[in-house]
């Protein structure tokens, strides 16, 4: 048997079934390409160099399991015409009863190449950026890549589909942006959230307030206009969240109570994309195939702090987190996390407050620290 066989994408948990292996590349299936070692229970894998897999691995960057098995310096221009891997990745065999799957174990790391010289970005396609008379124009949500479409720009403001607003330098290769400063913005905005691309161009300096009626923009971002007219992120937006009355602002760590040997303490597993743990999901006993967090309510029953669960089976489910998009809604961390992450440690707690349900809703994240 070949010690090389092809691969399909994997799933979120970066595992590729067994039964998928191909043993001769197949256009329009064939992603990864394994080369197994002698022992068998090992392999490298790399993208395949073609432009059908590329077209597939540029799907994979917007449906999440691409960069689940691959790390990249930059996000995918929209002018990709292939994937080059600079540094193969690592998978190793496992069975899971009746499951036979490989695992990713270390990223493969790739560079994206773009079509033709990397000259001076050629003119916008018509219709797609703004004329020489008009400066300005609006634009929807991004991919996840970081990239707005030139078919997407619009000349003139229109409610319920503009996000933000772009500003073309006297160049014309470059823009700034900000958040159009009205409700339908605002509401598509945080609905960007919970979909993940509104922190890829945007970064604020704590989480949106439940109360946000609107979103300031306090340094504008910056984009490169790209060779089919596309703008491609250069540097995020820094934002701010407006609640009713005035400006947001950090809840004072003070506020989170201690948690002491008379706490109530509790087990939770995942929260919901707006923050919420819902109070039927609260048990008393620690449960392996369910409990992630933690949490620890106050003497007044309003508050509690939380942490992660220090062990192997919440660490599982709280990775399997960072893909599904909840984790960092309840947790920050000051880097990735490893593919070689063993457990998770919590080094500053939480705080949620109760809601009238019994529900629990995210006030500050837990700060976490990934151990390899």
């Amino acid at each position: 048997m070949s010690n090389v066989f092809y691969m399909p994408a994997p799933d979120l948990n970066g595992d590729w079934a067994a039964q998928d292996a191909l043993p001769e590349y197949k256009e329009d299936a064939s992603i990864f390409k394994f080369t197994v070692a002698a022992d068998g229970k090992t392999a490298a894998f790399e993208v395949c160099d073609d432009v059908a897999a590329c077209r597939q691995a540029l799907g994979g960057l917007r449906r999440g399991w691409m960069m689940v098995v691959c790390e990249a310096a930059e996000f995918a221009p929209a002018s990709t015409k292939a994937i080059k891997t600079a540094k193969t990745g690592s998978a190793e065999l496992h069975a899971d009863g009746a499951k036979i799957a490989w695992k990713v174990t270390d990223k493969a790391a790739i560079e994206f190449i773009e079509g033709g010289a990397a000259a001076a970005p050629a003119p916008a396609p018509a219709g797609a950026a703004p004329s020489a008379g008009s400066k300005v124009f609006y634009m929807p949500a991004p991919e996840l890549t970081g990239v707005w479409a030139a078919a997407h720009a619009s000349d003139e403001y229109k409610e319920g589909e503009s996000i933000f607003k772009f500003t073309v330098s006297a160049d014309g290769k470059t823009a700034t942006f900000a958040i159009c400063n009205d409700t339908a913005a605002c509401r598509a905005a945080l609905a960007g959230l919970r979909r993940g691309w509104m922190m890829v161009v945007c970064e604020a300096g704590m989480f949106a307030p439940a109360s946000t009626k609107a979103i300031n923009t306090n340094t504008e971002g910056v984009t490169d206009l790209q060779a089919d007219g596309g703008w491609k992120l250069k540097s995020k937006a820094v934002i701010e969240y407006v609640e009713e009355g005035g400006k947001a602002s950090m809840p004072a760590p003070t506020a989170i109570p201690a948690m002491t040997a008379s706490s109530k303490i509790f087990y939770m597993p995942a929260p919901d994309l707006n923050g919420v743990w819902a109070a039927d999901g609260a048990k008393p006993v620690y449960n392996e195939e369910a409990s992630v967090f933690k949490f620890a309510e106050a003497v007044d029953e309003k508050s509690a702090v939380f942490s992660v669960c220090e062990d192997t089976a919440a660490c599982r489910l709280a990775l399997g987190g960072l893909r599904r998009g909840w984790m960092m809604i309840v947790c920050e961390a000051a880097e990735f996390a490893p593919a070689s992450t063993k457990a998770i440690k919590t080094v500053r707690m939480g705080a949620a407050d109760k809601q009238a349900d019994g529900g629990w809703k995210i006030r500050e994240k837990a700060a976490i620290e990934f151990i390899e």
